[in-house]
């Protein structure tokens, strides 16, 4: 007799609607999704698809309609089984780099013997070791993110939830970070589930990209990503990698002008 393991992450029908005056405002609708412990999923669509509403669902941050349930066990509010990255490092200027990684666990009540242990780690795996005693202001931007990477690793979730970590870098360092992730990803076996609008970034970091189309947001195609790990960068260069980036960008490209052309009209 075959058994199906249970997914680290198990999305039905879910959706998600805002009040608004004269009703409700459905943003998603009929989201079905079953995420692989261990497993790299990317989120992408045109602006106003839900892509951070979605993940914010995810997180037990926002109402959602249907079931969102991490190892079987239905969730109904922010969760201790993951971790949310934001796109803003929200490092507090006054605190040490150890300091900003203990905050979540100091809310939590945690020992400080066992947080000390515990932002250690975090540290050593974003290979920040050397820099527990700074302070944000002497950090380049990608290394703050290493921090809020490492803040949210201290703990221990069953899955990291990543909204657009890296968009406020440069083309440079947001190239690094990509490198970087998908390395400790790999190494470490961390279940993912990673917010883009640059499709580049969702290929080279999925294992799957879920495309999800507008008004209201819903799930139009989840594509297998086709690249061997571990990646690097210079696999962008290939001719596989352009056409899974091809391939989802005509997916979502006519309601990205349709975006477009709204936001020219009503400036």
């Amino acid at each position: 007799m075959t058994t199906t393991a249970t997914p680290r992450l198990a999305l039905r029908d879910v959706g998600v609607e805002f009040p608004t005056a004269d009703g409700a405002r459905t943003v998603l609708t009929g989201i079905d999704l079953d995420v692989r412990a261990g497993e790299f999923v990317c989120i992408v669509g045109a602006s106003g698809s839900g892509k951070t509403t979605l993940l914010r669902s995810m997180a037990g941050l926002i109402p959602a309609l249907g079931t969102i349930a991490v190892d079987g066990t239905p969730i109904d509010g922010p969760s201790p089984a993951s971790s949310f990255v934001f796109q803003s490092d929200a490092l507090l200027p006054w605190r040490t780099v150890a300091a900003n990684v203990a905050l979540g666990l100091e809310v939590r009540g945690v020992g400080k013997a066992e947080r000390t242990d515990r932002v250690g780690e975090a540290l050593a795996t974003v290979r920040l070791s050397d820099w527990a005693d700074s302070f944000p202001r002497q950090l380049s931007g990608g290394m703050r993110q290493r921090v809020n990477i490492a803040r949210a690793l201290a703990q221990e979730p069953s899955i990291l939830l990543m909204d657009e970590p890296f968009a406020a870098l440069d083309a440079q360092t947001r190239e690094l970070m990509q490198d970087e992730l998908a390395t400790l990803s790999s190494t470490h076996g961390w279940t993912v589930l990673f917010v883009t609008h640059q499709i580049d970034e969702a290929v080279f970091l999925g294992d799957r990209v879920v495309v999800l189309g507008a008004s209201p947001g819903r799930v139009r195609e989840i594509v297998d990503v086709e690249l061997d790990r571990p990646r690097h960068v210079d696999d962008k260069r290939t001719a596989g990698f352009t056409a899974q980036v091809d391939h989802i960008w005509r997916l979502i490209s006519d309601e990205v002008r349709v975006g477009l052309d709204s936001e020219l009209r009503h400036r």
